[in-house]
């Protein structure tokens, strides 16, 4: 299993961040051999150091009030998540006792996991953006 750039064929951080490219001019690149290349000959597979925008660059165009927690609107989208959870809890009790479990109501439970999953996920993801404080 390959576990290091090397191993798959990538160049190296160190290669990248020096600013060294690979001998035909591109950043770090996977080895390609025998891979046909559209017109920009495997330009957009490069990965160069200053492709990526620093963060500082990136803060410095978000709004100010973007860093801003506010307390009122947070509490808001809690509220809305945890009834949404809540909601869909009950449903899926309620079904349990209607429907009951088996091979035939698969489908049926797919569909609710999938609704209650995504619904759930709301507190998880107020949750960690607790952990950065945004909250």
């Amino acid at each position: 299993v390959a576990s290091t750039p090397a191993d798959l064929g990538i160049g190296t951080d160190s290669d990248v961040s020096n600013g060294e490219k690979d001998q035909d001019g591109t950043g770090a690149m996977m080895d390609l051999t025998g891979i046909t290349f559209s017109g920009l000959k495997g330009k957009a597979l490069s990965i160069q150091a200053e492709d990526f925008p620093k963060s500082k660059e990136i803060k410095a165009i978000i709004p100010k009030d973007c860093f801003k927690p506010e307390t009122a609107k947070s509490l808001g989208y809690l509220s809305v998540s945890t009834v949404g959870t809540a909601i869909c809890t009950a449903v899926g009790i309620n079904m349990a006792s209607v429907i009951g479990t088996g091979i035939f109501t698969l489908p049926i439970w797919s569909a609710y996991a999938a609704v209650t999953g995504t619904v759930a996920m709301g507190l998880w993801v107020l949750a960690h953006e607790c952990g950065y404080g945004a909250f």
